[in-house]
């Protein structure tokens, strides 16, 4: 579900002959930030434990609500355009 309205937002709001290289770069950039949240999450749990695992993913979570409410005037402003 998580998947499908990304893609959903992201095809609303590009112009119409680009929703095809949109789609590739939000699925380009939700595999490296999956590498990367995997490689993390592998280095804070076999160097400080479960504890600050789950430390981490509190980390960025809110990371990723500071981004995406930082992005909503930009997605309002193109939404205008």
């Amino acid at each position: 579900p998580a998947l499908i309205a990304g893609f959903s937002v992201l095809e609303s709001q590009t112009l119409p002959g680009r929703t095809t290289e949109a789609m590739s770069w939000l699925s380009t950039g939700l595999s490296i930030g999956v590498a990367c949240g995997a490689i993390a999450a592998g280095f804070t749990l076999s160097g400080f434990g479960p504890r600050w695992g789950y430390v981490l993913a509190a980390c960025c979570a809110v990371a990723s609500a500071v981004v995406c409410v930082g992005g909503l005037r930009r997605l309002a402003a193109a939404r205008a355009w």
